[in-house]
């Protein structure tokens, strides 16, 4: 026989039951980004922005490279090198896209601006 007290226990059980998986996917999302972040190891990218004699064009962007190009084929450098370019684009026109972590081929990258050091009028 079921009576009230059934029902209403069957209720709270299962309220329950739901509410612990809830806390329990819940955690697995938030640990399994955590480690995912923490393991990403980026390679950085300096670059420079100096003035250009382009009479169009008057800021040039000079990268410095500090990571490993020889491991590359050449294609693969000039469409890395052209993807990085147009990424510090992105980042000097978008203000909310700088200093964030992007991929290549499955390879992390952060772009670092560094200060120009010499004079705007030749050198």
């Amino acid at each position: 026989m079921v009576t009230r007290f059934t029902i209403k226990v069957g209720v709270i059980m299962k309220s329950l039951v739901i509410k612990v998986l809830k806390y329990f996917l819940i955690s697995i999302a938030v640990l399994s980004m955590a480690k995912s972040e923490s393991d990403v190891k980026p390679e950085i990218i300096g670059y420079v922005l100096k003035p250009s004699n382009d009479v169009h064009c008057q800021i040039q962007i000079e990268i410095v490279e500090s990571f490993n190009w020889e491991n590359e084929s050449a294609t693969l450098q000039e469409e890395i090198l052209e993807i990085l370019m147009d990424r510090i684009i992105f980042e000097e026109t978008n203000y909310w896209g700088v200093n964030e972590i992007f991929y290549v081929i499955d390879k992390p990258f952060i772009l670092i601006r560094l200060p120009y050091t010499g004079h705007w009028y030749g050198k």
